[in-house]
């Protein structure tokens, strides 16, 4: 009986090990396998954040497109901006000559009716000049001169 209680015993030792190394392995592997959760977890947030980068990406790449499209329409705002100034500019130029040749005009104007008016002051001095003479003061009706009748002289015909 010592040999079975030797082997029990020592079969109990080797039971006890193999529990407590298989335990041990146990434990080691359950550490791994929690380690590697953790790590595909955070892997499983890096590809949410690189899918949602590469949707942020894709938006940002459509904004830069639309900004360059603003950019180039605003250089042509621009350069219409710049000929619109330039024909206001030319615009305003022929206006003030025009405005110049307007007053040029207006003074010629009140000059030729100061002149009118002289002329009509002078008339009806005249007038009065003529009847203070005794001459006639209403006008004479000019002579019409008669323009001889132009008589048109037809060929001669030969029957």
């Amino acid at each position: 009986m010592s040999n079975d209680l030797t082997f029990l015993n020592t079969y109990t030792e080797i039971v006890q090990e193999n529990v407590s190394a298989i335990i041990k392995q146990n434990f080691v592997f359950q550490t791994q396998l929690k380690i590697a959760e953790n790590k595909l977890a955070v892997m499983d947030d890096a590809i949410r954040n690189a899918d949602n980068l590469s949707v942020q990406n894709k938006e940002l790449q459509t904004k830069i497109n639309e900004l360059l499209s603003l950019t180039s329409s605003y250089k042509t705002v621009a350069d219409d901006k710049s000929r619109l100034q330039s024909s206001l500019n030319e615009t305003s130029q022929v206006k003030n000559q025009m405005q110049t040749q307007l007053n040029d005009m207006q003074q010629e104007l009140t000059r030729l009716r100061l002149k009118t008016d002289d002329y009509e002051a002078m008339k009806k001095e005249n007038i009065v000049l003529k009847k203070k003479l005794g001459l006639d003061a209403e006008k004479t009706p000019a002579k019409k001169t008669e323009k001889p009748a132009v008589v048109k002289e037809a060929p001669a015909g030969t029957f």
